[in-house]
């Protein structure tokens, strides 16, 4: 179990001391108010850095995105979307301790909560060259929480098993999979789609297909809106993608990109003005998340 990361179950733990609560049920109660801290997050963001109608439809984009029956499932997304979006608006906001304090607690969440650290540096130069001085030691504190989190996690790797990355070798046994590159994922994927087209449909489209779909698009729409998101975001999304994308056997391609916050505020950008896009857009994700919810609660190879 130590390839998952401690501090969801740490949260379950500390709201059930007593063990008298399924944590099954537990795990699914606690998703809706851990998504509404991250819708609202996510608004207060956005808002922040463009406008309220903007704002809003991020919300909604989020809301209708179609791998977003995840945020409602026993796991980490609602939890660490909303790491990821206090963290930025805490750095925004110049509260740098409770800023380290998030950047901890996503290190602690999901291995990417460690790109953190990135997307908080790209701010802090920008900040520095614009002001011609140095940031305050805080906001390198702050900077350094998410890698503080993802040490963590490292350190109790090394305490039970006295290899810090024993998680990996157990990624390896169990699933074959390591760090790669994303291009090899779409090859082995369009591999793979051919080959169980005729053999195994269900799992060539809502595997192999959706995570071709999904990887498209995303780096699609992260180069589009290269002019309107923030650099440091920009760079956050695409090292996300990058890592996350480029896990070998990848089998939770849409589950991965639900969490990037930069998906939705990308697409709320560049739909600015274009009302009946917008409408459109806003419906077809709709269509999509609705047939991909059906076919995770009817049992298909979603992961």
């Amino acid at each position: 179990m130590i390839v998952f990361f401690p501090l969801f179950p740490w949260l379950l733990r500390l709201l059930n001391p007593f063990g008298w609560l399924d944590y099954r049920v537990l795990a699914l109660v606690v998703q809706l108010p851990l998504f509404c801290a991250a819708g609202t997050g996510l608004f207060a963001l956005v808002c922040r850095q463009y406008d309220r109608r903007t704002a809003w439809r991020a919300l909604v984009l989020l809301v209708v995105s179609p791998a977003s029956v995840f945020f409602f499932a026993p796991m980490t997304e609602s939890l660490f979307l909303a790491l990821c979006v206090w963290y930025v608006w805490c750095l925004q906001q110049k509260h740098w301790g409770r800023a380290a304090l998030l950047g901890v607690l996503a290190g602690l969440t999901r291995a990417p909560g460690g790109l953190l650290m990135g997307l908080a540096l790209l701010m802090l130069i920008q900040e520095g060259r614009a002001r011609h001085k140095a940031p305050p030691f805080a906001a390198v504190v702050a900077m350094l929480g998410p890698a503080a989190g993802l040490g963590g996690y490292f350190a109790l790797n090394q305490v039970i098993y006295g290899r810090w990355n024993q998680y990996s070798a157990y990624q390896w046994e169990h699933w074959n999979q390591k760090l790669g590159l994303f291009t090899d994922t779409l090859r082995y994927h369009l591999s793979y789609l051919a080959q169980w087209w005729s053999s195994n449909r269900a799992v060539a489209v809502w595997v192999c297909l959706t995570a071709v779909v999904c990887m498209l698009l995303a780096f699609v729409l992260l180069a589009a809106a290269a002019r309107v998101l923030p650099a440091s975001w920009l760079g956050y999304g695409l090292a996300y993608l990058l890592v996350t994308m480029g896990a070998t056997w990848l089998l939770s391609a849409p589950r991965y990109t639900v969490a990037l916050f930069c998906l939705p505020v990308a697409l709320a950008a560049l739909l600015r003005g274009h009302r009946r896009w917008a409408l459109c857009t806003v419906g077809a994700l709709a269509v999509c998340s609705v047939a991909y919810t059906v076919a995770y609660l009817g049992h298909q190879p979603i992961y």
